[in-house]
């Protein structure tokens, strides 16, 4: 590494503290009237996140397994790290709908969907010294909530990590529609050069002459390009740039970049950083050559994959998810459906790095959820999915949906028809309004197709 480099990243630490809380949680399996009264009658069981309260009971001769409410509990100091500091939970996933409280208070009524990301401002309700963090998990059917039904299992739980962040008072949003913080676009890619486009909103208790600071670094951590953009107070701030002759991404090239966004002040004084992986490419597909990518045409060998493990359930832990990554490579493929719903972050960081081409989707499987509300509800998935994967350069398409013909929807009657059509659009349009850059699709039966437009 070069002065340059050593001189930035030691410049660069300590701006945004981010830990996992996985360990020392308390929990129970059942309904509790009000969790806050201190029963000591009630027998809580000692766990560590990532947790399934499934592990067992998917597996025996019964039928059916545990669908309800499930409470988790953890008490906690809050560090000190800046003055009037910001602090959020980041939950990467928790099946299916999730309350938080923080000292009794509620933080989040009911968060909807049981495969995307999403993160909470705790900040207003914490106190000084221990604070009680109380979380209920609930996996029940619900008409409201897709998926409906699925050939996979439903398990329940905190099944994936939370994490604790702790920003300054100005610092970039946290606590958005997909927990995402700065998205980044490459409109136009070629082996001559790239552009580059960074979108981002900053948060702050006044107004303030800030800037947003963008750092591309090669693979070697070596900094490519910097420039610098006058904060707009309360509105996105986007930035564009570009680089001549850039390292292409690819299957048999996973070349990653680095964007470092910071906010600074004029005396070059940082206050929040941002780190995101960047890969260069452009792909194309056609319905009688095929895939392209920058420009060849690749032969798309792949698999889809769950990500459910024995004795598990869905509880399964980065280590794993990386360790199922090596095999895929190992069998030579080179391309992931990560099916049917988003999986945890280590995967696509995987695929990004490993060169696995991909595909994300939502758990909109067999069957919609046929209301107004689970079509806004899956809405919403959907957005949280693509707003929070949106950086990884594996990724080319979204999926709105699997096999959702399975139901026969003609024979489900007239008004269910209607609505699963409409569902099929808007998520559609949610697609193209979200992202312009890739490409949207969804799975039907063959001889089940129904006529959307």
């Amino acid at each position: 590494m070069n002065f340059l480099s050593i001189a930035f990243l030691s410049n660069a630490q300590n701006v945004r503290h981010i830990e996992t809380i996985n360990d020392a949680w308390q929990f129970y399996k059942g309904n509790i009237e009000n969790p806050f009264l201190g029963d000591v009658s009630r027998s809580w069981e000692k766990v560590t996140l990532p947790h399934s309260w499934n592990t067992q009971d998917i597996l025996d001769d019964e039928d059916g397994y545990y669908r309800g409410e499930g409470w988790y509990k953890k008490t906690i100091k809050i560090p000190q790290i800046y003055d009037n500091q910001k602090v959020f939970l980041l939950f990467e996933a928790a099946n299916q709908v999730t309350s938080l409280f923080v000292n009794g208070k509620v933080v989040e009524k009911d968060h909807i969907g049981g495969y995307t990301t999403f993160a909470r401002d705790i900040t207003r309700v914490l106190k000084k010294g221990t604070n009680e963090i109380v979380v209920k998990v609930d996996n029940s059917h619900n008409d409201e909530i897709i998926p409906q039904s699925a050939d996979f299992s439903f398990y329940g739980g905190i099944y994936r990590d939370v994490h604790l962040i702790i920003t300054k008072q100005v610092h970039f949003e946290v606590a958005n529609l997909g927990a995402n913080a700065v998205f980044i676009s490459t409109p136009k890619v070629s082996e001559l050069s790239a552009e580059i486009s960074v979108k981002s909103k900053i948060v702050r208790p006044k107004k303030g002459a800030y800037y947003v600071k963008q750092s591309l670094l090669d693979a070697h951590n070596n900094l490519v390009k910097t420039i610098k953009t006058k904060s707009n107070f309360g509105k996105e701030i986007i930035t564009n740039f570009s680089v001549e002759k850039p390292n292409l991404w690819s299957p048999e090239n996973p070349y990653l970049y680095k964007v470092i966004t910071e906010i600074i002040d004029k005396k070059g004084n940082i206050y929040d950083r941002v780190e995101n992986t960047l890969g260069f490419r452009w792909f194309s597909f056609d319905a009688n050559k095929g895939f392209f990518i920058n420009g060849n045409k690749t032969k798309l060998i792949g698999t889809n994959r769950h990500q459910d493990f024995y004795k598990k359930a869905n509880a399964v832990s980065d280590e794993i998810h990386r360790y199922d990554m090596k095999l895929l490579k190992e069998m030579g493929i080179n391309f992931l459906r990560i099916a049917h719903y988003p999986q945890d972050p280590a995967i696509i960081e995987m695929c990004n790095k490993m060169g696995f081409i991909t595909t994300v989707e939502i758990p909109f499987v067999n069957k919609a959820a046929a209301n107004e509300t689970g079509k806004q509800n899956s809405i919403n998935m959907l957005k949280e999915t693509i707003r929070f994967n949106y950086n990884n350069p594996s990724i080319v398409a979204w999926n709105l949906g699997n096999e959702t013909t399975m139901k026969a929807p003609d024979k489900l009657g007239e008004a269910y028809t209607k609505h699963f059509i409409e569902t099929h659009k808007v998520l559609s349009e949610t697609i193209k309004e979200e992202d312009k850059t890739r490409y949207s699709y969804t799975v039907f039966l063959e001889n089940q197709l129904i006529k959307i437009n």
